[in-house]
């Protein structure tokens, strides 16, 4: 049997315009659809990220330099 290690945050979290969204999934920053609208759907509208970019943003992942470029994945490995 499996026994989930729970670990209690004790830093602050902190929302700002640059990070709306944090990684707790029950925060109230979620369900902010302002803000959902202003750093997700009008970013994606004007096709300045993609959406999995748009899905790393809302759960606070980060989006990798050459992923916010890149169009295709070459067979090597790089971006173009």
């Amino acid at each position: 049997m499996i026994n989930p290690i729970t670990i209690i945050c004790e830093d602050p979290i902190i929302h700002t315009a640059e990070h709306p969204f944090c990684s707790d999934p029950l925060c109230p920053c979620h369900d902010d659809r302002e803000a959902v609208c202003r750093a997700i759907i009008e970013p994606l509208d004007a096709g300045l990220i993609t959406w999995d970019e748009g899905s790393r943003i809302f759960f606070d992942r980060q989006v990798e330099a050459q992923e916010r470029n890149a169009t295709t994945q070459c067979s090597d490995g790089s971006w173009w």
